[in-house]
């Protein structure tokens, strides 16, 4: 299955099950597993069908998140158009209590030609200064040249973002 393809099979499930999808993920965070029978496994398979297997469990939360969002604004919430900006998720979780050092993490999801990437991963230091935080940036090997202002830009909202955060 071609990965756009892919990407409306998976936000076509999600719409579908979204609220046992919600209800699975609440479990999720509440309790730190999944139960082993739920949809959201399922979910997770069909998402790591355009994003890799590491990853897909993220991609599904964030997928459920979205369309959670989505669903609550109102069904004309405007969709960009890909010409203009990528599609693509920024987390960001903080912790209620620090562990150690480090007080959250930052991480940017971009999907690219159907796939979705792990781009940019941050880690936020409880005490360090504003202009100091472990950013690891994972660029995709082969990359279009009309996709570099895209990684670009999605970069400098990413780097926004956690400035935000950490001050």
């Amino acid at each position: 299955m071609a990965g756009g393809d892919a990407v409306s099979e998976a936000r076509g499930f999600t719409r579908q099950h979204l609220t046992s999808l919600s209800q699975d993920l609440l479990h999720w965070k509440s309790r730190g597993v999944l139960p082993k029978e739920c949809r959201f496994h399922q979910l997770a398979e069909l998402v790591a069908r355009y994003s890799s297997e590491e990853d897909c469990y993220q991609m599904a939360e964030l997928l459920v998140t979205r369309c959670s969002l989505e669903a609550t604004a109102g069904a004309d919430v405007p969709q960009p158009p890909s010409a203009q900006a990528p599609p693509m998720d920024l987390e960001v979780t903080l912790f209620d209590v620090p562990s150690g050092p480090v007080r959250g993490t930052a991480t940017l999801f971009l999907e690219l030609k159907g796939k979705a990437h792990k781009l940019a991963h941050a880690i936020l230091l409880t005490d360090a200064p504003a202009d100091v935080t472990n950013v690891t940036i994972k660029m995709p090997r082969r990359l279009a040249e009309e996709d570099v202002a895209r990684v670009a830009g999605a970069l400098m909202i990413f780097s926004e973002r956690v400035r935000e955060v950490q001050a």
